[in-house]
């Protein structure tokens, strides 16, 4: 299935897999940022909207079989996906490597 949805599945091996990965193992630390991801998560999903709502009429990168074919003013499911979660999972790395220099 996922192999039919090429975007969705880069979406999974390389952004969800990882993320949850880091999230089993590093729970206890990451409960405790809450407003850091809150943050994160509202400030990449507007300025990821708006940069894809401007720049996606002037190159076309979607193509309509290799989605879900959900789209939302104009982008796919899968683009609001990896706008809330690709961030998501660079806010864990940086903050595990923060825990691994300062504690």
């Amino acid at each position: 299935m996922y192999f039919s949805y090429p975007y969705l599945s880069w979406l999974v091996i390389f952004v969800f897999i990882p993320l949850a990965v880091l999230w089993f193992f590093n729970f206890r630390y990451l409960k405790n940022f809450g407003k850091i991801f809150a943050i994160v998560a509202i400030g990449s999903f507007i300025w990821g909207v708006g940069f894809d709502l401007v720049g996606s009429p002037l190159w076309h990168v979607w193509s309509y079989h290799n989605t879900l074919g959900v789209w939302f003013f104009g982008l796919p499911i899968e683009e609001y996906m990896i706008l809330l979660a690709l961030p998501q999972e660079l806010a864990v790395i940086f903050l595990l490597i923060r825990k691994k220099f300062y504690g």
